[in-house]
């Protein structure tokens, strides 16, 4: 793919333009030539230490987080000479939708459900409500990749909502499996966009009550993650769940 294709004209040079780019990854360790390495900012620090080893495993393409110094990303003059280093105020999103184009597929219809408890309860719900409709369906979340009564992925279940390159190329793979797949949609998840890429036909929402605010602090900054998932990421036509008593 040519990086004119990924990025917009006015992010990019435009002697860059027809560079041709082979893949995107977040872990150093993944690049190959023709990659475009971004460094994400993580709970143990900016990855953008690693920027240097992405360089030396062939990346022709940098993105880090807008205002980072030259010296942080710790190219040599060399390495400067032939990696393209470009800035961005949301390399999280950014890369969660770099990794969709690489990995377009989907399933017809896509349903997130948000909210403090009952994620894994509702999706499993929706999963059985589509299945005994007649459509082969799936739910994805803490439980795993599931359709009714079955456990369908090796991926280690650790987190609620998947990475954004696990979570694309799950639901890239379902494209010619299933035709609805249902989702728990975390507040982290939500803040840390690894779902930018997807766009949902339906978005659910259980309930607000306290929790996690070791990472949110305040419960209207929790509120304001899960809202994410009305206001970015349900299709301006797409169909929005809430209670509206509560």
């Amino acid at each position: 793919m040519r990086l004119a294709e990924l990025l917009p004209d006015h992010f990019i040079p435009r002697s860059h333009a027809d560079l041709r780019v082979f893949g995107v990854t977040d872990d150093s360790r993944e690049v190959r030539f023709g990659f475009i390495f971004c460094a994400l900012p993580l709970a143990s620090g900016n990855s953008v230490q690693f920027c240097a080893q992405a360089a030396a495993r062939g990346a022709q393409v940098v993105i880090v987080l807008e205002g980072t110094p030259d010296e942080a990303v710790g190219l040599s003059e060399f390495e400067k000479a032939k990696v393209l280093v470009l800035r961005h105020p949301k390399v999280q999103s950014l890369y969660a939708q770099l990794v969709s184009r690489f990995h377009p597929g989907r399933p017809a219809i896509l349903a997130a459900v948000t909210g403090t408890n009952g994620k894994s309860s509702t999706v499993s719900f929706i999963r059985d409500l589509w299945t005994h409709a007649g459509y082969q369906a799936c739910s994805l979340g803490t439980l795993g990749l599931r359709s009714t009564g079955a456990l369908h992925t090796n991926v280690e279940i650790s987190l609620t909502t998947f990475d954004a390159k696990s979570t694309q190329l799950i639901t890239s793979s379902l494209a010619s499996q299933v035709s609805h797949l249902a989702l728990e949609a975390s507040s982290h998840g939500l803040d840390q966009d690894r779902l930018d890429g997807l766009d949902f036909d339906v978005a659910v929402f259980t309930n607000l009550t306290q929790d996690h605010l070791d990472y949110h602090h305040t419960m209207d900054a929790y509120f304001a993650s899960k809202l994410l998932l009305f206001t970015e990421r349900l299709k301006r036509k797409g169909t929005a769940v809430v209670n509206a008593d509560d």
